[in-house]
């Protein structure tokens, strides 16, 4: 989490941080965006509020689901 802390961290604190989950199941992909927001929240410039998470379901997605970090402009 530092390390995309770090990364995240070198972009403006205004822009939305983005948490895409894939995972087999609605329920993985939920918890898994919801642990991860809380675990980067700390580490991060700018409000916690700009942080999403958005959960998607593949049934081919890797067991324990697949992340994708990124920013996006106001």
């Amino acid at each position: 989490m530092l390390q995309v802390a770090t990364e995240v961290n070198q972009q403006p604190s205004e822009r939305a941080v983005r948490i895409e989950v894939t995972a087999r199941s609605t329920e993985e992909a939920n918890a898994l965006g919801r642990r991860l927001m809380r675990w980067l929240s700390p580490h991060l410039l700018g409000d916690p509020a700009r942080l999403e998470s958005v959960g998607f379901v593949a049934s081919d997605a890797p067991v324990g689901a697949a992340v994708k970090v990124s920013t996006v402009a106001p």
